[in-house]
């Protein structure tokens, strides 16, 4: 599963000359807590949208996607949620190609590793 979305995000990394907006969508299973409700073994879909011409290296080796212009996350048996934070997607091409979902701008917390 690692392997198909971090090629569709390490395509992040080759800014293209037609900028546009794109929709972006990470599925798993996993274990966490969205909000008050903990959950384990659950599937995941997170649907992440930005435009391209946002993409930057904000920092060696590392693209962020910032800010994205909506993302929202469901969760078999939980349920749904749009963020209302300022949020990015990100890649980190000096780290095994890690993937990152974080509040938007400078060092922000990480929301989701991937």
């Amino acid at each position: 599963m690692k392997m198909a979305w971090i090629a569709a995000v390490a395509a992040m990394a080759a800014v293209s000359a037609h900028a546009g907006t794109e929709t972006y969508k990470i599925i798993g299973t996993g274990s966490g807590s969205l909000g008050s409700k903990d959950f384990s073994d659950k599937k995941f879909t997170f649907t992440l949208t930005g435009n391209t011409a946002n993409i930057s290296e904000i920092y060696g080796g590392v693209y962020a996607l910032d800010p994205l212009t909506k993302a929202s996350v469901t969760i078999t048996g939980i349920g749904s949620t749009v963020f209302e934070i300022p949020k990015r997607l990100g890649i980190n091409t000096d780290n095994d190609d890690a993937v990152f979902f974080s509040q938007s701008g400078g060092d922000a917390t990480d929301l989701f590793d991937f």
